[in-house]
């Protein structure tokens, strides 16, 4: 089915992009299920052929969310002369 030793093709046109459960992606959506996230039609003009590819999904994994910054951590902040409302809310809080 695929020439797993040829070249890629110079130039591929995408001319559509479907989502799934469109006309076009029902064969694809019964086989990779919910792995599949589009597919696409590109026309190789130097070929003179038409493909149809299937972006698939081929891992998945938890996102890990950044640990808090602790209130008692240093933020350095460059405040600029004209910013004179900034500076004064910072020295509040205890910039200095």
């Amino acid at each position: 089915m695929s020439d797993a030793g040829a070249p890629p093709p110079a130039r591929l046109d995408v001319r559509k992009t479907l989502r799934p459960g469109e006309r076009g992606t029902r064969k694809l959506l019964g086989i990779y299920g919910n792995d599949l996230v589009s597919v696409s039609f590109r026309h190789d003009q130097a070929a003179g052929v038409r493909l149809k590819t299937a972006e698939i999904v081929v891992a998945r994994a938890k996102l890990r969310r950044p640990k808090a910054m602790p209130s008692s951590a240093l933020v350095y902040a460059k405040v600029e002369p004209w910013e004179k409302p900034l500076h004064k809310q910072l020295k509040k809080v205890g910039a200095p």
